[in-house]
């Protein structure tokens, strides 16, 4: 990688981390919502702290030696994590709208999907 876009990656990667670590600070404080919401955000922005977290580790792999087992662990717990958000806001678009989730269709789709 050049200069400008190490840089670069490493700055959207913590902007994201910023985001997240407030997504998170207001699932926390916020007094309106119920302990599922409540719960499900929680682990929503937790998932999506991971992976930027993990995003800024790739980055700082290329600048220092490490074990190449490190380096795939870490590509492929970005990968996971990655994909993580499509189905967890599944399961709360199919909560919110009061259907049973293991005979939805759409989580079995998305589910498919994912797999």
């Amino acid at each position: 990688m050049n200069g400008w876009m190490d840089f670069f990656y490493v700055f959207i990667g913590a902007a994201a981390l910023l985001i997240s670590l407030l997504g998170l600070w207001f699932a926390v404080v916020i007094p309106g919502l119920d302990h599922w919401n409540k719960r499900f955000f929680r682990a929503y922005f937790f998932a999506i702290m991971l992976c930027c977290f993990s995003s800024i580790l790739e980055g700082a792999f290329y600048f220092y030696s490490v074990p190449v087992g490190a380096i795939y662990f870490i590509w492929i717990l970005e990968s996971l994590l990655m994909a993580l958000p499509a189905p967890m806001l599944t399961i709360y678009l199919i909560h919110c709208c009061g259907d049973d989730m293991q005979k939805s269709w759409l989580f079995r789709s998305v589910a498919g999907l994912w797999a």
